[in-house]
């Protein structure tokens, strides 16, 4: 499933620090977890199918953090 189609790939790279994928040109998956204020706290980059930000981590992460 396309998701955020027609982005300018190389600037949302250059951005996020997220992995790009030259051929055909696209973005790995990237995910962020966010403070209240809103700061990126952690960052997971993927530069194929292994390596995503599952639902488990990111409550066990927050659960961490605001223990």
């Amino acid at each position: 499933m396309p998701v955020a189609c027609g982005l300018d790939v190389e600037a949302v790279t250059e951005a996020l620090g997220a992995h790009r994928h030259h051929d055909p040109d696209h973005l790995e998956s990237t995910g962020f977890v966010l403070d209240d204020n809103p700061r990126i706290q952690t960052m997971v980059c993927s530069s194929n199918a292994v390596g995503r930000l599952t639902p488990a981590d990111t409550l066990g992460f927050v659960d961490h953090h605001r223990g």
